[in-house]
């Protein structure tokens, strides 16, 4: 009988030598572990449509050639260097081999961006610097928003869509309201507009399976009320990376076969009445209302959709790198509220937007996420009062604790019902009620001061209150 200590006599650390090993008539087993090893490195892919990988990025494109078949062409990212492969099966991307997924069908590339544009970055690879307020000029000539800051929050998002699969989790967006309010309109600006955008009304799982994993591009849903409660849950977890994932079941007995696809991706709604809460929490919601505004008429074909689309692929190829380091740069809120406002947190920074419009966009994405939260609780209507009085007597902004706050909702609370101070922390980054330069902590006394300001804190609990 063998040593314990020698029952691994067949692995890779013993030789014909070893003291282990028992002298014996039949011809030793092979370890094919050791010796054939089956299994090599993963293969890693790139996906045809668009994808990021360390050191640079891929954008791809379907293109027609003189026999009428469509060929890939990818525009590869090296760092700094660009070049453009054809129906390339493996790039090779800051010195790793990468293989070209098969299957995804990327758009045609005249539908998405012009041949000559396309050709001129790659002679000249620069972008412009305007691209951010030539979309909200743009936006502003066909859709009439109830606030002003919200054409630059919607501005923001659309360029945000060319880069969603850097991101963890992306925001949708939601516009709303009675018939002939624009809504329709909205989506239809958007969709000439974002990455690789699709306007739909009916769809099914596979059909909105079918486009996400081809095209990696953004879906804007008309008459979103109407969407089969399977979709709206599959939509509901899709607006994160991990949770848009799903399988599908292919052939039959032994030859069955299951294969994953993603619905992670940008998407837009436009509804007359509320969507599913699950879903509606994902949304920033724009109110939209009729308006007497005379607005241009919206053929589709006007040229300043393809000049965008343009500026906006030079954008997403020029600054890719940064705007991914900005996204990791941003510090983590552990709220859904945060993990929605930092992509695009991201995008405006390397946008080179000023710091007080990131800090009105920021409020107004508060306040647009905030109306789609289900109806708070008794302690948290408590909890906004209080910032909320304080808010009415305060000649300026206003710093205020937790602990403070906590001392102003205790008379009207059961003490064991009174919430703590942690948690009155949580929910005040939840509801978005402190000023974009956050917190002051005063760690002699082991404090945190929140900074108010009062026209923000009345503008969300009007609300609610």
């Amino acid at each position: 009988m063998l040593d314990q200590n020698c029952n691994n006599q067949n692995g890779p650390l013993y030789d014909n030598d070893s003291q282990c090993a028992q002298p014996s008539d039949e011809k030793p087993e092979t370890n094919p572990g050791s010796e054939s090893r089956p299994f090599g490195p993963p293969t890693i892919l790139v996906h045809p449509a668009v994808d990021f990988v360390p050191g640079g990025m891929t954008v791809g494109f379907k293109q027609p050639r003189a026999d009428h078949e469509n060929q890939l062409v990818l525009i590869v990212m090296d760092g700094a260097a660009q070049k453009a492969e054809t129906d390339p099966e493996q790039v090779d991307i800051g010195g790793t081999t990468y293989s070209v997924k098969s299957g995804p069908t990327p758009p045609l590339l005249h539908n998405v961006w012009h041949h000559d544009s396309a050709n001129d970055f790659l002679l000249n690879p620069v972008c412009r610097t305007s691209i951010f307020q030539e979309i909200k000029d743009t936006i502003q000539k066909y859709l009439k928003f109830p606030a002003s800051d919200e054409y630059g929050l919607i501005s923001l998002w659309a360029i945000s869509t060319y880069f969603s699969q850097a991101f963890y989790a992306f925001p949708y967006v939601l516009f709303m309201g009675p018939k002939e309010s624009g809504k329709s309109n909205a989506l239809e600006v958007l969709s000439l507009i974002a990455h690789n955008a699709m306007k739909t009304k009916n769809l099914t799982e596979s059909s909105l399976g079918d486009y996400l994993e081809s095209c990696r591009g953004t879906v804007f849903i008309d008459q979103a009320e109407a969407l089969p409660s399977k979709i709206v849950g599959i939509l509901a977890d899709a607006y994160k990376k991990a949770g848009g994932k799903r399988m599908i079941t292919q052939g039959k007995g032994t030859k069955r076969t299951y294969r994953s696809y993603s619905l992670y991706g940008a998407k837009g709604f436009a509804t007359t009445k509320p969507l599913d809460l699950d879903l509606l929490d994902r949304c920033i919601l724009i109110s939209m209302r009729k308006s007497k505004k005379p607005l241009a008429d919206l053929c589709g074909n006007e040229p300043i959709w393809a000049d965008l689309r343009d500026g906006l692929f030079r954008f997403l190829l020029c600054r890719y790198a940064e705007v991914q380091e900005a996204y990791q740069a941003i510090e983590s809120t552990g709220n859904r509220q945060g993990e929605l406002w930092r992509p695009l947190e991201a995008v405006a920074r390397v946008i080179g937007l000023p710091e007080a419009e990131i800090s009105e966009i920021r409020q107004t994405f508060y306040l647009c996420t905030a109306k789609t939260k289900a109806e708070p609780s008794q302690a948290e209507l408590l909890m906004l009062q209080a910032i909320a009085d304080a808010a009415a007597t305060a000649a300026g902004d206003f710093l205020m604790t937790a602990q403070q706050i906590q001392s102003a909702i205790a008379p009207s609370l059961p003490k064991k019902d009174l919430p703590s101070v942690q948690w009155i922390g949580q929910k005040i980054a939840v509801y978005g009620l402190y000023k974009a330069d956050g917190k002051v902590k005063r760690s002699k006394r082991k404090e945190t001061f929140y900074n108010f300001s009062p026209g923000h804190v009345k503008a969300i609990t009007d609300l609610y209150l």
